[in-house]
């Protein structure tokens, strides 16, 4: 605005839907969508699928399953997290595999 940089949560609705709008015409296969039905009740409907959310969901399932490998083969085998962390992932699953039993 004159010049100067405007934080995107501060413009008008009706800016942001044309800048959607336009994102969108110049590419259209960015929006995916989703056909849905209920199993149960058979009510179908279309789900725009986010990337950036499903993304950062693997991301931090991820993150939170080697944190839980890094715990256990630490307090079995009293290793460091750079020394566990170093290890291949073949090779770290199969101690996980042993203190597993």
């Amino acid at each position: 605005r004159e010049g100067e940089a405007v934080p995107p949560a501060s413009l008008p609705a009706e800016v942001v839907a044309a800048v959607a709008e336009e994102m969108e015409r110049q590419d259209p296969q960015a929006r995916v969508e989703l056909a849905t039905e209920c199993p149960a009740c058979h009510r179908r409907w279309l789900t725009t699928f986010d990337i950036a959310s499903f993304l950062w969901a693997e991301v931090a399932g991820w993150a939170h399953t080697l944190l839980r490998d890094v715990h256990v083969l630490a307090r079995a085998y009293g290793w460091s997290e750079d020394a566990i962390l170093a290890m291949r992932p073949w090779k770290r699953q199969r101690y996980l595999e042993m203190c597993a039993g």
